[in-house]
């Protein structure tokens, strides 16, 4: 059927085809599609810069997430640790050190940075007592 609407020679165009006759479309560019593409990679680079120069949202991210967590659990969630040794991380609080006296920390690298977890004898299994993340550079 055709749209009587439609300018003369777009009528008679679709009548050679056997078409209705009707506005052009918009044709969609490679040159679009590649534009698009790159305003979208640059905003997920702009963003994963800004993650990773965040040293304080990492710290505040790690702060305690993983207090109460089986040792056995926080080395699976994490891998094999870098480093450890029996005792706490920093300088921890003398009442921090009276409630919790026997501890031990492992220490996980972290991207930027590394992860400070105590964990603390509880029955047969080492329960995480404290966890904090340390940017790279900065000392305890």
């Amino acid at each position: 059927m055709l749209d009587m609407n439609a300018p003369p020679d777009l009528r008679a165009a679709a009548e050679d085809f056997g078409e209705t006759a009707g506005p052009p479309r918009p044709q969609f560019r490679l040159v679009t599609l590649f534009r698009v593409t790159t305003v979208i990679a640059i905003i997920f680079g702009i963003v994963a810069i800004h993650r990773e120069a965040d040293p304080q949202g990492k710290m505040e991210y790690w702060a305690g997430r993983l207090v109460g967590q089986s040792l056995a659990t926080v080395v699976n969630k994490l891998g094999q640790p870098e480093d450890e040794w029996n005792g706490h991380y920093g300088l921890p609080g003398a009442s921090f050190v009276e409630l919790h006296p026997i501890a031990k920390t492992l220490l996980f690298p972290q991207r930027g940075g590394k992860l400070y977890v105590s964990f603390e004898p509880k029955g047969s299994t080492w329960v995480a007592i404290d966890c904090s993340y340390l940017p790279d550079g900065a000392v305890y």
